[in-house]
């Protein structure tokens, strides 16, 4: 707290709180002091010369904080010099990400333009691996396209919100792309949702159209009377094609070879401010809400999770069972993969006695969590393929401190990120290696 108010009082530059409080961090780091007085006085005193620019006072506080340190035999350089190089680097990474300019609400930039400069880095790399099917970034940004080409031509147009509803799979993925190609508005549904709260979804959001799976068709048609739209409005997305669109709802996927496969020229004009998705609510305390997600805060989010939390590069390989209607598996997931060109394993729900398995057939670097599934792994009897296992970094939220220790150590964790937030909110990002937060 001081060390905050010192630098908001002696400079107006974020830089300048954000370079001291990473240093600071380093400090706390290698440092442990008998005194909270003496404490709070080189913190401070750091700060203020960090502030004013001194680098080279601030440079000699932090070491001369060490030397007091080690005096008192409470800190030893050479025990901790690993540590030490981990928060420099840690440092070193997350400064360019925090010192970067956000496009402004009225600049042209959106998450399908990240897509496509992706595509153009890595049109032949894998991107997706989905019950047996692989797809490449080219392939995937095709299918995107024709989507969205097809769509327009049924009349949705940019800024007017589409209700996606469907179990996650690569199909699910495309029609969100394809809204955001358009400038549209993508309204997850949970698509286990029936009744009044389904009904509820689609209509708040004014959707004029509603992309829904084969595999949760009948859940809509048995609302589509209280829906506010035709039912011409309603297309099929065929799934394992066990059944055909009914009569007066259009099979949307079979249409896509008429349309064409290139980019929309209009993607480049959409604006940061714009909506990209709605995202909904649990609804344990009335109907689901639908929360704004702008693409602002996609495009911010993207590089700090990608690169700042899992640290994830083109050959990565990440782990995605979470729900992508959510928030984490989207905006943390899809989001990171997007942003960084690692490719995605995908699978519809999470299972315990197929995670590990899976995480070393297709080897997967990177999982994306909630609390409770990491407990259910520790929970599993060992199998042999949790050994010598490439899964490395974990990001995601809840993970309980009963659960962190066991589930690093058995399993061979190096990198937890863990990130507090919510879907209307924001969020902060807490990254452990050593040892657990209390």
């Amino acid at each position: 707290i001081y060390m905050c108010v010192y630098v908001c009082r002696c400079s107006s530059s974020l830089q300048c709180l954000c370079s001291s409080l990473l240093i600071t961090n380093l400090l706390i780091k290698v440092s442990s002091f008998n005194s909270i007085h003496t404490y709070i006085h080189h913190i401070t005193s750091q700060s203020l010369y960090i502030a004013q620019g001194q680098w080279d006072q601030a440079k000699g506080w932090l070491w001369h904080g060490a030397a007091l340190a080690h005096d008192d035999n409470i800190y030893s350089i050479p025990a901790n010099a690993k540590e030490v190089f981990r928060v420099i680097s840690d440092v070193a990474r997350a400064l360019p990400v925090i010192v970067a300019k956000l496009p402004e609400n009225d600049d042209p930039a959106c998450l399908a333009m990240v897509l496509e400069e992706t595509v153009a880095r890595h049109p032949d790399s894998n991107m997706i691996i989905f019950e047996g099917r692989e797809v490449t970034w080219g392939e995937f940004n095709e299918l995107s396209n024709s989507l969205a080409h097809a769509l327009i031509a049924r009349g949705v147009n940019r800024g007017e919100c589409v209700a996606v509803i469907m179990e996650n799979r690569i199909e699910l993925l495309a029609g969100i792309m394809a809204l955001q190609k358009i400038g549209a508005i993508a309204g997850l549904v949970n698509p286990s949702l029936t009744g009044t709260q389904l009904a509820h979804c689609i209509n708040i959001t004014e959707s004029v159209k509603c992309l829904a799976g084969e595999e949760i068709f009948s859940n809509v048609v048995d609302i589509k009377s209280d829906l506010q739209m035709d039912d011409a409005d309603i297309l099929w997305v065929a799934d394992g094609r066990e059944a055909t669109a009914p009569d007066m709802m259009e099979d949307i996927m079979a249409e896509l070879p008429n349309y064409p496969t290139s980019n929309l020229d209009d993607t480049k004009t959409i604006l940061a401010g714009s909506t990209g998705f709605y995202i909904f609510t649990s609804g344990t305390t009335g109907m689901p809400k639908a929360a704004k997600v702008g693409q602002r805060r996609l495009l911010a989010a993207g590089t700090p999770f990608s690169k700042v939390g899992v640290r994830a590069k083109p050959t990565d390989r990440m782990y995605l069972c979470l729900p992508l209607f959510h928030g984490t598996g989207f905006i943390c997931g899809v989001n990171s993969s997007i942003h960084s060109g690692a490719s995605m394993f995908l699978r519809r729900k999470f299972s315990a006695s197929a995670f590990w398995p899976e995480v070393q057939k297709y080897g997967c670097t990177i999982f994306f969590y909630v609390g409770e599934l990491c407990r259910y792994l520790v929970t599993q009897p060992p199998c042999p393929e949790e050994h010598n296992n490439p899964l490395d970094r974990v990001f995601g939220n809840g993970l309980r401190p009963d659960v962190w220790d066991e589930f690093k150590e058995r399993f061979g964790i190096d990198r937890i990120c863990e990130f507090y937030g919510s879907s209307e909110g924001l969020s902060l990002i807490h990254i452990s290696e050593p040892t657990r937060p209390y």
